[in-house]
């Protein structure tokens, strides 16, 4: 079966977005490694997919990425692997397009510029408002 495209991947926007919807566990257990998988075995195809299941979490969800970064499911490597053989061509400028929206969203989603799971940002930063 074909990957799901961004555009049907944004229609289940809602749901991967709604933390009582769709879980840490979930995207742990489930999601984050068959992402992995697909990035590894068929970058080309599962990319775009991907980048939209991340871009979709981004907000207002809970989800933690930084687990995935490294680890098991390498999604870092597996982005950062399409994004340098990414070269010439429309399709590859898509691909590019595709792979640093993938590296972004996994980014923010692993910690990077926001708030995760009741962490403080440093001090200095803005990030704390209570005063």
């Amino acid at each position: 079966a074909p990957f799901a495209s961004p555009a049907e991947v944004a229609m289940c926007r809602p749901y991967l977005s709604c933390p009582s919807a769709f879980s840490q566990v979930e995207f742990d257990a489930a999601v984050a490694p068959a992402m992995g998988r697909k990035l590894r075995a068929n970058p080309d195809a599962a990319m775009g997919t991907a980048e939209a299941i991340l871009s979709a979490l981004l907000s207002p969800s809970s989800i933690d990425a930084s687990d995935h970064a490294e680890g098991e499911t390498k999604l870092l490597a597996s982005g950062l692997k399409q994004l340098r053989s990414s070269s010439g061509g429309s399709k590859a400028e898509m691909m590019m397009a595709s792979s640093a929206s993938f590296l972004s969203s996994l980014a923010l989603l692993s910690g990077g510029g926001r708030h995760r799971k009741g962490r403080r940002a440093p001090s200095g930063d803005g990030g704390d408002l209570r005063g």
